[in-house]
């Protein structure tokens, strides 16, 4: 090859790396600038803007997260997002990021998780998460967006809590007492598991109404209905159907004397007098009872709810008339 050959070969290697150098500096000065810009819409953003890596550590956090959660993006890049997000929160974006990692695909791109602030209290957030590639589309990490939705979670919870319990004793009411009936159904017959259902009905409660007033009649059935919750197990419901008319699910039963024993303590805690601020009331309790057997359901077309409510409701009658009467002494109120 010859000198002049040379030459132009290495000055066309020169131009050529030139213009590549110059393309690179060109392309990394506009990311930096929309980086900057990024950072700049970022860092002037109300809501708490992150980044996290597939490892679930926070890369960037923009100052948001101060007035939020209460620490400064110094202490909180770096770490996991668990230090951020409750247990159950924490749990299920792990789980997210390893499906994203495996299918990559997101499956929550909007989401509401609990937070939890540097002192220790708690608040809803809503989350809109991203993926971050690079040029290649490979997953880098998540960028995300977190907005405090506390007061509307609030309401929204105190709403359902309306819609399901009465307004009187604060117990289930009739529709959260179906649902929680057809869950106790539903896993008995998947784990071949016995359920109860048991129907309360107070006697004598009209004596009550008609001698001291409806007043004083409500404030009855809110100590009864409190006595009642107070004997049942945790894993136990019991609700109020209407008006002096209760129901409870009794599940992990290991014997029918298990039965026995719920039933005499639910007994005892309503006819032990009443005391109100006026009188002192005696009522007493029809309890029907009604077993639930997954095995003996599945040789026949299982019952609903409602069935299987209207027969614990005539085994509660069928009792009550079975009783002897009560002493006249022992029924209706006495004044203090």
């Amino acid at each position: 090859m010859s000198t002049q050959m040379l030459i132009t070969a290495l000055a066309a290697l020169f131009l050529t790396t030139l213009v590549v150098a110059v393309w690179l500096w060109l392309r990394l000065r506009n990311q930096r600038r929309t980086l900057n810009q990024f950072r700049h819409l970022a860092d002037s953003a109300h809501d708490f803007i992150w980044i996290i890596d597939v490892a679930g550590r926070f890369r960037y956090v923009n100052p948001s997260v101060e007035a939020m959660l209460g620490y400064r993006p110094e202490e909180i890049i770096g770490q996991p997002l668990d230090t951020v997000a409750s247990r159950g929160s924490a749990s299920a974006s792990y789980e997210e990021i390893r499906h994203v990692l495996q299918t990559r695909e997101l499956r929550f791109p909007r989401t509401e998780l609990k937070y939890i602030r540097k002192d220790g209290s708690s608040l809803w957030v809503e989350v809109m998460v991203n993926l971050q590639r690079d040029e290649r589309g490979r997953i880098l990490g998540f960028y995300g967006i977190a907005r405090d939705i506390d007061e509307q979670h609030k309401m929204r919870s105190q709403m359902y809590h309306l819609a399901h319990h009465d307004n009187l004793t604060d117990l289930p009411n009739r529709i959260l007492f179906f649902d929680r009936m057809e869950s106790a159904l539903s896993r008995g017959r998947r784990h071949g598991m016995k359920v109860a259902l048991l129907y309360l009905d107070l006697d004598d409660f009209k004596r009550v109404n008609d001698h001291a007033g409806h007043q004083e009649g409500d404030q009855v059935l809110q100590l009864i209905a409190r006595r009642l919750q107070e004997s049942l197990r945790e894993e136990d419901s019991i609700a109020r159907i209407g008006g002096d008319e209760f129901a409870a699910i009794i599940e992990h039963m290991q014997a029918e004397t298990d039965l026995d024993s719920i039933i005499g303590k639910l007994e005892a805690a309503v006819t032990r007098p009443v005391v109100t601020d006026r009188h002192t009331h005696h009522v007493g309790v029809s309890i029907g009872r009604v077993i639930i057997d997954p095995d003996a359901e599945r040789q026949h077309k299982p019952l609903s709810v409602d069935q299987w409510l209207a027969a614990a409701d005539h085994d509660m009658y069928r009792r009550k008339r079975e009783r002897a009467p009560r002493p006249e002494a022992s029924a209706g109120s006495q004044d203090h």
